[in-house]
């Protein structure tokens, strides 16, 4: 390799990028991306979640007879809890029961058992119970620092699941009657009102005043410490997800963008057929230069319209934007909200509310037309921006 051109300077390019740039987290997140895509492909996800179901049933039965006692106990407690319709939030994971099956529901239940069974042997109760229980002190010791392990719950990142809006709730018609080129754009907001971290976009549902994104973001939390080998976040319960809804414009760097771009594509086309023919052969200096000085101009152009349509999206408008609380996350459970969007000017806010079934987005909305901002610009026929239904949660890994 150190015989390639440029391979100690284009070396030091990387290790910066991995070291100065977040290189290292994004191709961690790009790798596992695309390695959970292909392991879904091929079932490996849902033979895992079925070995990770049996490991953890094993675990449960190797507990002391008292501690799965008191399991069978809050077991029977839990049942009764959801048949009176409560659950929890962790039953509303972002369509992974929906996508694996059985053997993704049978790994989930037994999952969230045994983490319950450790997070209770983590207080004064479960210490108590362990100490009186036939174990080995040895065994014990494992049990402590499992419980200690399900506990210490320290997110990396935010997961966010966006479905789209809300049945009777959709985006005003921004581009015509019906038509909307719509996105999100997520951003974490610390507790001052400040950015913090990479913001992510989801893709764009066009001529639709009801998109269905049906896609999963994360946002890599800021921050965070190191101590004595443990990652630790002390502003994980301080964050607020902001939901910004856009729409997409082909501005002035838009249409600077197209153009350059056939321009482009007609000036390597013409090169391409003179050269075949043998014109360059008879070119001047003069007029190398120029072509060299068109070609350049042209690439400044491509990539000035690149960077600010693309990549800043100077042309896009906004429709609404949102907020909510992260600190409910921290229960490790997946959150359903539904967000009413308000214009920009407003600072936007809301609160978690878990599990809102659709059936009432209906009378979410009239309540929401009820106390009406009377702010311009383009509305749907209830008067408002719509709603967003969103499942977020945060996650270590």
């Amino acid at each position: 390799l150190s015989r390639v051109p440029r391979y100690y300077e284009l070396k030091l390019l990387v290790l910066l990028f991995l070291v100065h740039s977040h290189g290292s987290e994004r191709l961690y997140r790009v790798v596992r991306r695309h390695l959970r895509a292909a392991l879904s492909l091929i079932g490996a996800r849902r033979l895992r979640r079925r070995l990770f179901a049996a490991g953890a049933k094993a675990e449960l039965a190797a507990l002391p007879q008292e501690l799965r006692d008191w399991r069978r106990r809050r077991s029977a407690t839990s049942d009764v809890v959801g048949a009176r319709g409560g659950g929890d939030g962790g039953a509303a994971r972002a369509g992974e029961s929906s996508e694996e099956g059985e053997g993704g529901d049978a790994a989930g239940e037994a999952e969230e058992e045994l983490r319950s069974t450790y997070l209770w042997l983590a207080t004064s109760d479960g210490l108590k119970a362990l100490e009186l229980c036939a174990a080995s002190e040895a065994r014990r010791r494992d049990l402590q620092l499992k419980a200690a392990e399900a506990a210490s719950f320290q997110p990396r990142y935010v997961i966010v699941h966006i479905y789209g809006v809300c049945d009777g709730a959709d985006l005003p018609p921004v581009d015509g009657p019906g038509r909307a080129d719509a996105y999100c754009t997520l951003r974490l907001v610390s507790a001052s009102g400040e950015e913090v971290g990479s913001a992510a976009s989801s893709r764009v549902c066009y001529r639709t005043t009801a998109p269905a994104w049906r896609q999963t973001l994360e946002l890599p939390l800021a921050g965070g410490t190191m101590r004595a080998g443990f990652f630790r976040n002390e502003h994980a319960a301080s964050l607020r997800l902001r939901v910004d809804v856009m729409d997409a414009q082909v501005g002035p760097m838009g249409w600077l963008l197209n153009v350059s771009q056939l321009a482009a594509a007609l000036f390597a086309c013409g090169l391409g057929a003179a050269w075949a023919s043998g014109f360059t052969d008879t070119w001047s200096r003069e007029r190398l230069s120029g072509l060299r000085a068109a070609a350049v101009a042209i690439g400044a152009a491509a990539a000035a319209g690149l960077l600010a349509h693309v990549r800043l999206r100077v042309d896009d408008r906004a429709i609404g934007t949102a907020e909510c609380d992260l600190a409910p996350c921290l229960d490790q459970n997946v959150h359903e909200v539904h967000l009413p969007l308000e214009p920009l000017e407003p600072s936007a806010s809301t609160t978690l509310r878990d599990q809102v079934q659709p059936a009432q987005a209906a009378s979410l909305s009239g309540r929401l037309a009820s106390g009406a901002s009377k702010a311009p610009g383009v509305r749907n026929a209830h008067g408002q921006l719509g709603v967003l239904r969103i499942a977020v949660h945060y996650s270590e890994t």
